[in-house]
């Protein structure tokens, strides 16, 4: 996080490269940031190449055939423009056409084949759906025509394998790293990601890692360990009150790890800075773009702000952390099928959200604002999937938008 600081690129070397960006960072840069090779550094004015519309087109709700679970989780969707809604109550994928008709649920609860005691992500695949259930560390994958079940893989770490690097510090840790999450790679293998989510207290929460991990389908096992290795936070606050433990995730003014991966790129940043590195699916490092934005300050009742009638604990909690000075740089990012990143970033209006829609290379595309409970999940061809939290109502509403970026 910048503190009252902004960094800013010449107008004279901005006008000599005649591409808005340099690929030599100014002296001024933090320090962390100077030394990244391959590095293109972008001026805080630069303008939109284009402008963006988004229009509502299709709102999945429920039907006489299928009924919701109160939290959808997650979305999904393919190239026909299916879209595949985690049902994490329910333990189910809701699966609706490019019509926005519902067509069938796929999976169930259970310790079967195919059946689930919790997802924690959905991958749709040119020919597959691929299902992770991080409670039986399996993935499961359905047909993607008819979408029968065809085979569930375990990606249990087998103790008769090498054991990865990261697994003694983990255990003395206290923690147990489970997969949480996964990306199918282009040769039909997965990179899956292990993490440990569960926090209990406050005083193993230093040290927590995202770790990438390479399996092999055809053999079911790990042929790699050392792909990459991220720093895990959660957002996460611990406060200890006279009833007990209070643990709240995903703090707005907290620091996390955000990454996603598609298209053999993975794109990873650590929130205090708009700063991205991407990466090739093996976990070599390509490049990173930074842009010195300036952010929103934080105050007790700012951060408060961003909850709906903020309960008692809730205030006790904020009111007794330490609180940064400012916001971080961004708070989600998502790599569409284009390779385009979607990031969303905090304003001084709690109730909306700054998206910036960059290229590969992070040049700014286009940029909009959007209310702040209503999340895009997926971005596939021309349509942006988003989940809106309406907490007057208590209920989810799941929309598909159609976008264009078209000259200003």
């Amino acid at each position: 996080m910048l503190h009252n600081l902004k960094y800013f690129v010449s107008f004279l070397f901005l006008f000599i490269l005649g591409v808005g960006c340099s690929s030599q960072p100014e002296p001024e840069l933090p320090a962390h940031i100077q030394k990244l090779e391959n590095l293109t550094v972008y001026s805080a004015d630069a303008e939109p190449a284009r402008q963006i519309t988004l229009t509502p087109d299709v709102t999945y709700r429920d039907t006489g055939d299928v009924l919701f679970g109160p939290l959808i989780y997650d979305v999904a969707a393919d190239t026909e423009g299916r879209a595949y809604l985690l049902d994490l109550t329910e333990k189910k994928v809701h699966v609706f056409d490019v019509e926005g008709q519902y067509l069938q649920t796929v999976g169930r609860e259970g310790r079967g084949p195919g059946e689930f005691l919790r997802i924690a992500d959905i991958q749709a695949g040119p020919e597959h759906l691929h299902v992770l259930d991080p409670r039986q560390t399996k993935i499961s994958v359905f047909n993607r025509e008819n979408f029968e079940h065809q085979k569930d893989l375990n990606v249990t770490l087998d103790e008769n394998q090498a054991k990865p690097p990261w697994l003694e510090r983990t255990r003395d840790n206290g923690t147990f790293y489970r997969p949480n999450d996964f990306y199918p790679l282009s040769d039909g293998n997965y990179v899956v990601v292990f993490s440990d989510p569960a926090v209990g207290m406050a005083d193993n929460l230093p040290g927590r890692t995202y770790e990438f991990s390479r399996f092999d389908r055809q053999t079911e096992t790990y042929s790699r360990h050392d792909i990459l290795s991220f720093d895990w936070t959660g957002g996460v606050l611990v406060h200890a009150h006279d009833d007990g433990l209070f643990v709240m995730f995903e703090m707005s003014y907290k620091r996390q790890s955000e990454f996603d991966f598609t298209g053999g790129k993975l794109v990873y940043g650590w929130t205090e800075d708009f700063l991205f590195k991407v990466y090739d699916e093996t976990g070599d490092y390509q490049h990173a773009f930074y842009y010195p934005f300036e952010k929103p300050p934080v105050t007790e009742e700012a951060a408060l702000a961003h909850f709906h009638n903020p309960s008692d604990a809730i205030k006790a909690g904020v009111r007794n952390d330490t609180l940064p000075e400012t916001f971080p740089a961004f708070n989600m990012v998502l790599l569409d099928d284009r390779q385009r990143l979607w990031v969303s970033c905090i304003t001084e209006n709690p109730d909306q959200y700054l998206w910036r829609v960059l290229n590969i290379e992070g040049r700014l595309l286009a940029q909009f604002q959007w209310p702040s409970n209503r999340t895009i999940e997926a971005v596939m061809d021309k349509y942006v999937y988003a989940i809106e939290r309406n907490q007057e109502i208590g209920k989810q509403e799941i929309t598909r938008y159609q976008f264009e970026m078209h000259a200003p």
